[in-house]
């Protein structure tokens, strides 16, 4: 987790209150024992178990340093992209800032609940925070969360760390389910695009390059159409200075 984004930095910046960034790494080693022995047994593939296991990890992580740290901060992924930055009141604990909205109990209606329930539920959202409601719907692949106090951090971070009673799954479920995070910012603070695939080479959590999470929901990216150029054209592959076979990709570590 953390964040490394020059938009962000701008932001940051700008802000009433600056923010000092911080990257987090997940898993440099070996996941905390305490997170294996606790998680379940699944998905059944061992990349997308690793996966789940690794993101648990850098939650953890990431709040453990946040804990050792005063004022409002903001977790969220190394690629988020910032867009609406602003510090909410301190009073009603954390806030979502982007994320994916899912349904409340069952993944195999998610799909349809996506595409016919959420906009109508963003569609009775105000700019600014709104209140969460769990018994509608619930978020997943999260981008970003604020915490405007201390507290809010330590609370989350002893119900991630608890272990009594109860098996961890993915990490944002796990957060849905403590419901400390009771608010969210309209329009999301944060967009997100991982090019279609996460980190460990597996397809992403909306498996579809060309789109974004935004406002809670996957759209297009805006991208503009390239003008289609003459064979004799200056500008044409033929006549440029640079390769037509080009692409600059973002080294992932």
């Amino acid at each position: 987790m953390g964040v490394f984004e020059e938009n962000l930095l701008k932001a940051a910046k700008l802000s009433e209150q600056p923010y000092k960034l911080h990257i987090v790494w997940g898993v440099l080693e070996k996941p905390y024992p305490w997170v294996l022995d606790n998680m379940r047994k699944y998905p059944k593939n061992p990349k997308k178990r690793a996966s789940v296991t690794g993101c648990y990890c850098a939650h953890v992580n990431a709040l453990t340093l946040a804990a050792t740290l005063e004022g409002p901060c903001i977790i969220c992924e190394d690629d988020a992209q910032c867009t609406n930055l602003f510090v909410p009141k301190a009073d009603g604990g954390p806030v979502l800032m982007g994320g994916l909205f899912c349904h409340p109990k069952n993944w195999a209606r998610d799909r349809a609940f996506k595409l016919h329930q959420v906009p109508l539920i963003l569609n009775t959202f105000v700019p600014g925070v709104n209140r969460l409601n769990y018994d509608l719907w619930r978020w997943h692949c999260a981008v970003a969360i604020c915490y405007p106090m201390r507290s809010d951090v330590v609370s989350m971070l002893k119900y991630l760390t608890q272990t009594t009673g109860k098996k961890f799954t993915h990490v944002d479920l796990v957060m849905c389910r403590s419901g400390l995070v009771k608010r969210l910012i309209w329009p999301s603070a944060f967009t997100h695009d991982d090019k279609g695939k996460s980190q460990n080479g597996l397809p992403s959590c909306y498996n579809s390059r060309g789109k974004v999470i935004r406002n809670y929901q996957v759209v297009p990216q805006k991208t503009t159409k390239r003008k289609k150029l003459g064979p004799f054209s200056p500008l044409s592959p033929e006549h440029s200075s640079t390769p037509s076979n080009c692409s600059r990709r973002r080294k992932r570590k």
